[in-house]
């Protein structure tokens, strides 16, 4: 009898170009120092996942619409066994990732592109930029609640 390791999927859209980018973690891998699932556009985003003591697991998670990262600690069960895990920005409300089976992290990530579809022409954005902060630095975005 073969025992397959657990696997999830993860996904999170990057703040500088808007891709949406797709990465699977395995319970092994995860016990590494640390997983990143990396934007290949010029910003650089990513989106880390480390394993905690307690069987805990740290995420920091690139946000479309603060431009700055978020920190969630979940549980390794609620990683892995929960069916579907969305994690939202705490100011705007707005999906940033989503963990679950293949097929339900695309299925999100198609409703949060329609979503940020209709929310940019709402605001009559034409780039992505157009809907993040930028009369504020560095310092004064908001800090992570």
């Amino acid at each position: 009898m073969v025992i397959k390791p657990k696997e999830r999927n993860i996904a999170y859209r990057c703040p500088e170009c808007g891709t949406a980018n797709i990465g699977l973690v395995g319970k092994f891998a995860l016990r590494a120092d640390m997983l990143r699932l990396k934007c290949d556009c010029d910003g650089g985003s990513s989106l880390d996942i480390k394993a905690r003591e307690g069987g805990k697991v740290r995420l920091s998670v690139p946000c479309i619409f603060c431009k700055q990262s978020h920190s969630y600690v979940v549980t390794e069960s609620l990683f892995f066994d929960k069916d579907k895990f969305l994690l939202s920005c705490p100011y705007s409300g707005m999906d940033i990732a989503v963990l679950g089976t293949e097929e339900d992290v695309k299925v999100d990530l198609t409703r949060t592109g329609e979503e940020l579809a209709r929310l940019m022409a709402s605001l009559e954005a034409e780039d992505l930029r157009d809907i993040q902060p930028t009369d504020m630095t560095e310092d004064e975005i908001l800090p992570d609640p």
